[in-house]
């Protein structure tokens, strides 16, 4: 995503071990200020993206849904029910956009209201952190209450039949936990969402 960029260019998708644009969505110049990778439509393989400007597949650079205001917010991703497709955390709500029945945003299923449970939401409407503190490969996230004095932890409830390490084994992932200015969704370095493989096993030991 690009903001203000005088020659009009919106989003573009690159090759990251090259640096080479694969695509690029113009229009602008606009400020986009928020884009998201994840798996929302498990109907096209590999990971939708957007921001402002419709739901795209990122490996075709396809519409996943023609209407382009039927796309969910691009605020926050988690992995939250049982299956492997991505969730949605946005202005304290826990969301699931829904391919067959797609809403705008604003409108989307809700799984969770964290404010029914006492929890403030932290700059730009996020939690305080989100990502897989407690195992399982789900994710956890926290906010704190109105006096600042305890932290409110969202876990799921939701059992899964998919078995997979606990994302923090996954060193690209605990980095992506800390090395953010603004609050972005983390993302495991294989592809984790509808159709995958398994992914290797973690080259992690305990040190004595």
């Amino acid at each position: 995503m690009q903001q203000d960029n005088p020659s009009g260019l919106l989003e573009y998708y690159y090759d990251a071990a090259s640096g080479n644009v694969i695509w690029r969505h113009g229009g602008g110049p606009a400020d986009v200020g928020r884009g998201m990778a994840g798996d929302v439509d498990p109907r096209f393989p590999g990971m939708e993206v957007w921001s402002f400007s419709g739901l795209y597949n990122a490996a075709a650079n396809r519409l996943t849904e023609p209407d382009t205001s039927r796309r969910p917010w691009p605020q926050l991703g988690l992995w939250w029910d049982g299956d492997l497709t991505t969730e949605l955390l946005n202005d304290g709500k826990i969301e699931k956009w829904d391919p067959a029945r797609p809403t705008p945003s604003g409108s989307l299923p809700r799984l969770v209201s964290t404010w029914n449970h006492g929890a403030v939401k932290a700059a730009q409407g996020g939690p305080t952190l989100v990502g897989d503190l407690f195992g399982d490969w789900r994710e956890e996230a926290v906010y704190t209450n109105a006096s600042y004095d305890e932290l409110i932890v969202f876990t799921t409830n939701q059992p899964t039949n998919h078995r997979l390490y606990t994302l923090a084994h996954n060193p690209a992932y605990r980095n992506a936990m800390t090395f953010k200015g603004y609050m972005q969704s983390h993302h495991v370095d294989y592809f984790l969402g509808a159709g995958m493989a398994a992914p290797p096993r973690p080259d992690i030991t305990y040190a004595p």
